[in-house]
């Protein structure tokens, strides 16, 4: 963390890596100091379940994470089954 000594300008993009897998919600504080002007165009995380928002105000970005369609797809594919497998043991009572 960089504390600065006079507000920033943000604009451009802001690209971020993660070594790790952070939870949705996860608030990280990039900059401290004074209030920075502008904002930055893009977010740009190296994993496309993320995304976020960036606060200029007080230097802040706010993690989302977002599935990718295949994870949705295999919980469908999962509870489908599930209930499939409950229907048929009702029925063979």
């Amino acid at each position: 963390m960089k504390t600065l000594g006079t507000a920033p300008t943000y604009a451009g993009t802001l690209s971020l890596v993660f070594g790790y897998a952070p939870t949705a919600g996860q608030t990280y504080q990039l900059f401290t100091g004074l209030a920075g002007t502008g904002n930055f165009t893009s977010l740009a995380f190296n994993n496309a379940e993320y995304q976020g928002t960036f606060n200029p105000s007080d230097g802040r970005l706010t993690l989302n994470v977002v599935p990718e369609p295949k994870t949705l797809l295999l919980v469908a594919l999962g509870a489908s089954f599930l209930l499939w497998r409950a229907r048929g043991r009702r029925a063979g009572r």
